[in-house]
């Protein structure tokens, strides 16, 4: 392992709520063949649905974030995969939920088919789906939203007519991920369940930084990255058979905290709907303890598709505002890639 001093530019699209959109670039594909995910094995068809392949983007490199869409005059359907390098599928099902219901050219839908988990082979209640249907007011009639997980990736579906009803899109959107090819080594066994509000939100008090410790935050950037790399198990998750997300605090603009079982000690603040969340919980240890002795710390954590950017501990649990306030000024520590060959640790001033 190599670690520098400085930082990477990377960090700064932190800073933004539409991580990869400023790097989105078009795929060049073969025309009328089948697209090979290369490192899912996942399948796309070059139709769906008797829907040509209109174009594919890539939103990060290395095929670590990218959009399939399929369309012709009067209904579209686009596939999604990305990443899972945080949160889970309740987690970014619902943050696409609030993608649609709070877009303009949705304006006026309601839940034709409230949110549901569908199965898929070998899988029962893998997915999530939900239906809207529209009142007249646009020109799309239905539109449609799945996801489920695949190994370490995501997997979304969007689908919207002019022309269909709810009750027709929603089958064929079914259909449509009925032609995915999913391989079977990599469906494990999920229960998912719709996130809802958190009983109880959290009352933050107000945090400041903590003391600098550089062993700390280079012990929780290596951790980290051990952990989104499959070289260890997050020991705050060991043994849990089943993970259940709340929705907490909000900051506007798709971007909101969640909690797992209502953890009153961590939370990730979901930025957007395409996998860029900010875990925020104790550190440096994995399962919140301290390993080097002291206070414990917390420490936001920026999840990208390739890598972990670390900001500045505080003294307790920071709120959003909190977090948002040291994303916005740069306040980054460390920076470790988790895709890749190299394991280098970049490491800023504010960390030391």
């Amino acid at each position: 392992m190599t670690i520098r001093a400085g930082l990477v530019a990377m960090a700064a699209i932190a800073m933004t709520t539409s991580v990869g959109a400023s790097a989105q670039k078009g795929l060049a594909l073969a025309q009328d063949e089948a697209f090979v995910h290369p490192h899912s094995g996942i399948v796309v068809p070059h139709t769906l649905q008797g829907l040509e392949r209109r174009n594919a983007t890539a939103f990060a490199e290395d095929f670590l974030n990218l959009g399939l869409s399929f369309g012709g005059t009067d209904e579209e359907i686009s596939v999604y995969l990305y990443r899972n390098t945080n949160g889970a599928v309740p987690v970014w099902f619902s943050q696409a939920q609030w993608g649609i219901e709070n877009r303009d050219i949705y304006k006026g839908m309601t839940v034709a088919v409230a949110p549901y988990a569908f199965p898929l082979p070998g899988r029962a209640g893998a997915g999530l789906a939900t239906i809207y249907e529209g009142d007249g007011g646009t020109y799309v009639r239905s539109t449609g939203l799945a996801m489920f997980g695949v190994g370490d990736w995501y997997v979304k579906m969007r689908s919207s007519s002019s022309v269909k009803s709810a009750e027709q899109l929603h089958v064929q959107m079914l259909a449509a991920i009925a032609q995915l090819t999913l391989p079977q080594e990599l469906m494990g066994q999920d229960a998912l369940t719709v996130v809802q509000d958190c009983t109880k939100q959290i009352k933050f008090r107000k945090a400041k930084d903590a003391p600098k410790d550089g062993a700390s935050a280079l012990l929780g950037a290596l951790l980290g990255q051990m952990v989104t790399t499959g070289k260890i198990e997050s020991t705050s998750v060991a043994g849990v058979e089943e993970t259940t997300w709340c929705r907490d605090a909000t900051l506007g603009s798709n971007q909101t905290a969640y909690r797992a079982n209502a953890s009153e000690e961590r939370y990730l603040l979901a930025l957007g709907d395409s996998g860029t969340g900010i875990s925020v919980g104790p550190g440096p240890s994995i399962d919140g303890s301290d390993l080097l002795g002291g206070d414990v710390r917390y420490t936001p954590v920026l999840h990208l598709e390739d890598r972990q950017v670390s900001f500045v501990a505080q003294n307790r649990l920071p709120s959003p505002a909190r977090v948002r306030e040291l994303l916005n000024k740069r306040r980054v520590t460390t920076t470790v890639l988790t895709w890749g060959e190299t394991d280098t640790i970049e490491v800023s001033p504010d960390a030391m």
